[in-house]
Protein backbone atom coordinates (compact mmCIF):
# COMPACT_ATOMS: atom_id res chain seq x y z
CA UNK A 1 0.00 0.00 0.00
CA UNK A 2 1.77 3.00 -1.27
CA UNK A 3 0.49 6.59 -0.54
CA UNK A 4 1.53 9.66 -2.04
CA UNK A 5 3.60 12.17 0.32
CA UNK A 6 2.24 15.03 -1.60
CA UNK A 7 -1.78 14.28 -0.86
CA UNK A 8 -0.80 14.93 3.11
CA UNK A 9 -1.53 18.10 4.40
CA UNK A 10 1.38 20.37 4.64
CA UNK A 11 1.29 20.51 8.50
CA UNK A 12 1.19 17.09 8.47
CA UNK A 13 4.07 16.55 5.86
CA UNK A 14 6.37 19.22 7.48
CA UNK A 15 5.96 17.46 11.00
CA UNK A 16 6.90 13.84 9.35
CA UNK A 17 10.16 15.57 7.53
CA UNK A 18 10.83 17.28 11.11
CA UNK A 19 11.23 14.04 12.49
CA UNK A 20 12.73 12.52 10.09
CA UNK A 21 15.98 14.90 10.09
CA UNK A 22 16.41 14.64 14.17
CA UNK A 23 19.70 13.76 14.01
CA UNK A 24 20.47 10.09 15.94
CA UNK A 25 23.14 10.52 18.54
CA UNK A 26 21.80 7.21 20.30
CA UNK A 27 22.82 4.85 17.52
CA UNK A 28 25.39 2.41 18.19
CA UNK A 29 26.95 2.18 14.32
CA UNK A 30 29.30 4.57 13.13
CA UNK A 31 27.20 6.51 10.36
CA UNK A 32 26.72 9.93 10.66
CA UNK A 33 23.82 10.67 12.79
CA UNK A 34 23.12 13.30 10.31
CA UNK A 35 22.72 11.24 6.93
CA UNK A 36 19.18 11.27 6.96
CA UNK A 37 18.69 15.16 7.53
CA UNK A 38 21.42 15.76 4.93
CA UNK A 39 19.76 13.20 2.27
CA UNK A 40 16.66 15.17 3.33
CA UNK A 41 18.12 18.33 2.49
CA UNK A 42 18.66 17.40 -0.96
CA UNK A 43 15.30 16.47 -2.11
CA UNK A 44 14.01 20.46 -3.03
CA UNK A 45 14.49 23.93 -1.48
CA UNK A 46 11.15 23.50 0.30
CA UNK A 47 12.36 20.54 2.13
CA UNK A 48 15.61 21.89 3.02
CA UNK A 49 14.40 24.96 4.76
CA UNK A 50 12.35 22.34 7.02
CA UNK A 51 14.86 20.15 7.29
CA UNK A 52 17.88 22.19 8.18
CA UNK A 53 16.28 24.32 11.13
CA UNK A 54 15.91 20.58 12.96
CA UNK A 55 19.55 19.45 12.06
CA UNK A 56 21.18 22.55 13.41
CA UNK A 57 19.39 22.68 16.88
CA UNK A 58 22.49 20.49 18.02
CA UNK A 59 25.62 20.58 16.55
CA UNK A 60 28.40 17.40 17.25
CA UNK A 61 31.88 18.50 16.55
CA UNK A 62 33.67 15.48 18.09
CA UNK A 63 37.21 15.90 16.08
CA UNK A 64 39.62 18.30 15.19
CA UNK A 65 38.14 18.01 11.11
CA UNK A 66 35.03 18.25 11.44
CA UNK A 67 35.80 21.65 13.11
CA UNK A 68 37.45 22.65 9.71
CA UNK A 69 34.49 21.24 8.19
CA UNK A 70 32.38 23.11 10.04
CA UNK A 71 33.97 26.31 9.58
CA UNK A 72 34.09 26.02 5.68
CA UNK A 73 30.23 25.32 5.95
CA UNK A 74 29.72 29.01 7.51
CA UNK A 75 32.47 30.14 4.93
CA UNK A 76 29.73 29.19 2.14
CA UNK A 77 26.84 30.35 4.04
CA UNK A 78 28.69 33.74 4.07
CA UNK A 79 29.22 33.17 0.38
CA UNK A 80 25.43 32.75 -0.10
CA UNK A 81 24.57 36.00 2.12
CA UNK A 82 26.45 38.00 0.35
CA UNK A 83 25.06 37.05 -2.98
CA UNK A 84 21.70 36.96 -1.93
CA UNK A 85 20.88 33.39 -2.63
CA UNK A 86 18.48 31.44 -1.42
CA UNK A 87 19.77 28.53 0.31
CA UNK A 88 21.44 30.96 2.82
CA UNK A 89 20.80 30.14 6.79
CA UNK A 90 21.84 31.40 9.67
CA UNK A 91 23.81 29.05 11.96
CA UNK A 92 23.67 31.93 14.94
CA UNK A 93 20.20 31.57 15.54
CA UNK A 94 19.37 27.86 14.74
CA UNK A 95 21.70 26.19 16.49
CA UNK A 96 20.94 25.29 20.38
CA UNK A 97 23.51 23.11 21.00
CA UNK A 98 27.45 22.46 20.11
CA UNK A 99 29.63 20.41 21.30
CA UNK A 100 33.15 20.46 20.12
CA UNK A 101 35.28 17.34 21.58
CA UNK A 102 39.25 17.48 21.56
CA UNK A 103 40.90 19.93 19.72
CA UNK A 104 44.54 20.91 21.43
CA UNK A 105 45.58 23.27 19.07
CA UNK A 106 43.54 25.91 17.06
CA UNK A 107 42.53 23.93 13.73
CA UNK A 108 43.59 25.33 10.63
CA UNK A 109 42.33 26.76 7.68
CA UNK A 110 38.77 26.12 6.38
CA UNK A 111 38.80 24.43 2.78
CA UNK A 112 37.83 27.86 0.78
CA UNK A 113 34.83 28.17 -1.30
CA UNK A 114 36.65 29.80 -4.45
CA UNK A 115 33.21 29.86 -5.91
CA UNK A 116 32.42 33.26 -3.56
CA UNK A 117 35.61 34.08 -2.23
CA UNK A 118 39.43 33.92 -3.75
CA UNK A 119 42.01 31.73 -1.99
CA UNK A 120 43.59 32.84 1.38
CA UNK A 121 47.30 33.19 2.76
CA UNK A 122 45.74 33.14 6.27
CA UNK A 123 46.71 29.97 8.06
CA UNK A 124 45.14 30.48 11.46
CA UNK A 125 41.10 29.78 11.03
CA UNK A 126 38.59 32.39 10.36
CA UNK A 127 37.27 33.35 13.95
CA UNK A 128 34.88 35.98 12.62
CA UNK A 129 32.58 33.17 11.05
CA UNK A 130 32.77 30.82 13.96
CA UNK A 131 33.18 32.85 17.06
CA UNK A 132 29.45 34.53 16.64
CA UNK A 133 28.32 31.33 16.22
CA UNK A 134 30.12 29.23 19.10
CA UNK A 135 29.14 32.26 21.57
CA UNK A 136 25.51 32.40 20.31
CA UNK A 137 24.88 28.96 21.52
CA UNK A 138 22.43 28.42 24.43
CA UNK A 139 23.92 25.49 25.51
CA UNK A 140 28.21 25.01 24.46
CA UNK A 141 29.98 22.01 26.02
CA UNK A 142 33.29 21.93 25.02
CA UNK A 143 36.93 19.57 25.66
CA UNK A 144 39.33 20.91 28.15
CA UNK A 145 41.65 20.12 25.34
CA UNK A 146 39.68 22.59 23.30
CA UNK A 147 40.24 25.51 25.45
CA UNK A 148 42.26 27.66 23.47
CA UNK A 149 40.18 27.21 20.47
CA UNK A 150 37.22 28.79 22.27
CA UNK A 151 39.94 31.58 23.91
CA UNK A 152 40.72 32.72 20.26
CA UNK A 153 36.75 32.79 19.91
CA UNK A 154 36.36 34.80 22.84
CA UNK A 155 39.43 37.51 21.49
CA UNK A 156 37.69 37.94 18.48
CA UNK A 157 34.54 38.88 20.47
CA UNK A 158 36.24 41.43 22.19
CA UNK A 159 38.49 42.86 19.99
CA UNK A 160 34.78 43.46 18.13
CA UNK A 161 32.59 44.11 21.23
CA UNK A 162 35.11 44.77 24.07
CA UNK A 163 34.64 47.33 27.05
CA UNK A 164 34.03 51.44 25.73
CA UNK A 165 36.00 53.81 27.12
CA UNK A 166 36.40 53.76 30.50
CA UNK A 167 35.41 50.08 31.24
CA UNK A 168 37.57 46.78 32.53
CA UNK A 169 36.92 43.79 31.62
CA UNK A 170 35.29 42.75 34.95
CA UNK A 171 32.87 45.61 35.21
CA UNK A 172 31.79 45.38 31.69
CA UNK A 173 29.05 43.25 32.10
CA UNK A 174 25.57 45.99 32.34
CA UNK A 175 27.38 47.13 28.89
CA UNK A 176 27.84 43.98 27.16
CA UNK A 177 24.43 43.19 28.19
CA UNK A 178 23.12 46.19 26.80
CA UNK A 179 24.86 45.37 23.55
CA UNK A 180 24.59 42.43 21.02
CA UNK A 181 27.84 41.23 21.91
CA UNK A 182 28.34 37.34 21.70
CA UNK A 183 30.40 37.86 25.10
CA UNK A 184 26.74 39.23 26.55
CA UNK A 185 25.26 35.60 26.04
CA UNK A 186 25.44 33.70 29.46
CA UNK A 187 25.31 29.90 28.07
CA UNK A 188 25.07 26.50 29.76
CA UNK A 189 28.68 25.67 30.01
CA UNK A 190 29.76 22.07 30.00
CA UNK A 191 33.48 20.74 30.47
CA UNK A 192 34.59 17.76 29.26
CA UNK A 193 37.60 16.03 30.55
CA UNK A 194 39.97 15.70 33.42
CA UNK A 195 42.48 17.84 32.68
CA UNK A 196 41.62 20.99 33.91
CA UNK A 197 43.08 24.12 31.98
CA UNK A 198 41.63 27.10 33.40
CA UNK A 199 44.84 29.05 32.68
CA UNK A 200 44.01 30.10 28.87
CA UNK A 201 40.08 31.94 30.32
CA UNK A 202 41.63 33.66 33.82
CA UNK A 203 44.88 34.96 31.99
CA UNK A 204 42.75 36.99 29.66
CA UNK A 205 40.04 40.26 29.99
CA UNK A 206 37.83 38.62 27.55
CA UNK A 207 37.95 34.98 29.02
CA UNK A 208 37.40 36.18 32.93
CA UNK A 209 34.39 37.77 31.17
CA UNK A 210 32.98 34.65 29.92
CA UNK A 211 33.63 32.87 33.18
CA UNK A 212 31.35 36.10 34.72
CA UNK A 213 29.09 35.48 32.31
CA UNK A 214 28.46 31.39 33.14
CA UNK A 215 24.92 31.02 35.46
CA UNK A 216 24.96 26.66 34.75
CA UNK A 217 28.17 24.84 34.49
CA UNK A 218 28.29 21.04 34.03
CA UNK A 219 31.88 19.59 34.22
CA UNK A 220 32.10 15.64 33.08
CA UNK A 221 35.25 14.52 33.98
CA UNK A 222 36.47 11.02 31.96
CA UNK A 223 37.06 9.18 34.95
CA UNK A 224 36.09 9.05 38.70
CA UNK A 225 38.71 9.67 41.50
CA UNK A 226 39.49 6.05 43.33
CA UNK A 227 38.70 8.07 46.54
CA UNK A 228 35.76 9.33 45.36
CA UNK A 229 34.41 6.39 44.36
CA UNK A 230 35.50 4.93 47.99
CA UNK A 231 33.54 7.78 49.43
CA UNK A 232 30.19 6.81 47.29
CA UNK A 233 30.58 3.07 48.40
CA UNK A 234 30.23 4.23 52.27
CA UNK A 235 27.02 5.01 54.06
CA UNK A 236 26.57 8.85 53.41
CA UNK A 237 24.82 10.22 56.07
CA UNK A 238 23.51 14.04 55.92
CA UNK A 239 26.21 15.66 57.73
CA UNK A 240 28.80 13.70 55.36
CA UNK A 241 28.67 15.63 51.75
CA UNK A 242 30.57 14.14 49.31
CA UNK A 243 32.47 16.81 47.47
CA UNK A 244 34.34 15.04 44.46
CA UNK A 245 37.98 16.18 43.81
CA UNK A 246 37.26 17.48 39.93
CA UNK A 247 35.24 20.46 42.22
CA UNK A 248 36.89 20.24 45.67
CA UNK A 249 38.90 23.16 46.90
CA UNK A 250 42.12 21.88 45.33
CA UNK A 251 40.35 21.42 41.62
CA UNK A 252 41.72 25.07 40.80
CA UNK A 253 38.40 26.26 39.89
CA UNK A 254 38.38 29.82 39.72
CA UNK A 255 35.44 30.22 41.56
CA UNK A 256 35.83 34.06 42.16
CA UNK A 257 35.52 33.95 38.64
CA UNK A 258 32.16 32.76 38.46
CA UNK A 259 30.48 35.88 39.79
CA UNK A 260 26.71 34.83 37.92
CA UNK A 261 27.11 30.71 38.36
CA UNK A 262 23.55 29.89 39.85
CA UNK A 263 23.99 26.23 39.53
CA UNK A 264 26.87 23.79 39.14
CA UNK A 265 26.33 20.28 38.12
CA UNK A 266 29.23 17.23 38.59
CA UNK A 267 28.55 13.50 38.26
CA UNK A 268 28.55 11.17 41.01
Amino acid sequence: LTFPFSHLSIELALNIIELAAIPDFYSTSPANPYACALALSRVSKAVRRATLPVMLHTVLLPRRRRVVKFVAALRIQSGFALANRPLFVDYATSIHRIMIGPCPDPPPSAPMASRFFRASSRESIDFSLLAPVLLSAPSLALDFQSALLLCDCLNWAWQHHGPGSGEDGVGMGASLQRSRSPLAHRPRFTLLGSAARWRPFTSTPEGSAFLASLSHLLILPKYMETQDLQQIEKTVTVRSRIIPRSVNSNSGIPWASLRSLQRLTVPL
